[in-house]
């Protein structure tokens, strides 16, 4: 009970601080709770990040709630009046639904690259002609990314530069993406179909690193964090 009275308040100011950053990244994963797992309820684990005056805030949250309920809870608490980028994979669990008006205003909503990427991955043995040019040119991209960090890019450095040359890729794959269905080119149903349908549905929020400064291309932070749950999950 001591030790809980002591943690619990530093744990409520690093949830108001999360709360008011300028980036937010999570992820969930089953959690293991036995009192629920006994019961049949279902538990979730959330990893959210959060940068907030240039600082990393990790939180682990634990219950029935999914990601986009956690984080729902988590930025209600927000005051500040700065737009809020916020990167996820494109399930809608993760999606908030209650934010405020204001909020929702200046949501910034990305979704993770690499989520896109592991569907055409993921069926390269079936297709693999295809699959190749995809990864291929998500590959040119994050080669830009990696080069952006080489060089220390500020945020508006950095979007610049994939404007410049990371845009072209992407506007071509957009083209061969649609084209593949517009004309037939795959089966909408395969999984070749279901990864192109997947990248067209969500090409807003996957290419939101193109338009706004400091957008990342994953939500690879949060799946790192993810694995600290997943391991302690294993172990119990």
């Amino acid at each position: 009970k001591g030790l809980y009275s002591k943690v619990c308040p530093v744990f409520d100011v690093l949830q108001q601080q999360a709360a008011n950053g300028s980036l937010a990244m999570y992820d969930d994963t089953p959690g293991r709770i036995l009192e629920n797992q006994i019961k049949g309820i279902p538990t979730h684990t959330t990893a959210f990040i959060s940068v907030h005056e240039g600082n990393k805030i990790h939180l682990f949250f634990t219950g029935q709630n999914h990601a986009g309920k956690n984080a729902d809870a988590l930025f209600a608490q927000r005051t500040s009046e700065e737009p809020v980028i916020a990167m996820m994979d494109a399930s809608p669990s993760n999606i908030p639904k209650h934010l405020s008006e204001g909020l929702l205003a200046r949501f910034i909503l990305c979704f993770c690259l690499v989520h896109g990427r592991r569907k055409f991955f993921e069926v390269m043995r079936f297709f693999d002609k295809e699959c190749d040019l995809v990864l291929n040119i998500i590959g040119l991209v994050y080669a830009n990314e990696e080069q952006c960090v080489k060089n220390k890019f500020s945020p508006n450095q950095r979007l610049e530069y994939h404007q410049q040359y990371s845009q072209p890729l992407m506007e071509q794959l957009f083209i061969w993406l649609n084209n593949q269905l517009v004309y037939e080119q795959v089966e909408s149903n395969s999984g070749l179909g279901t990864a192109v349908r997947y990248m067209l549905r969500h090409w807003i929020p996957l290419t939101t690193f193109l338009r706004v400064a400091g957008a990342p291309l994953d939500s690879s932070w949060a799946e790192r964090a993810i694995k600290i749950a997943i391991r302690h999950r294993r172990n119990s």
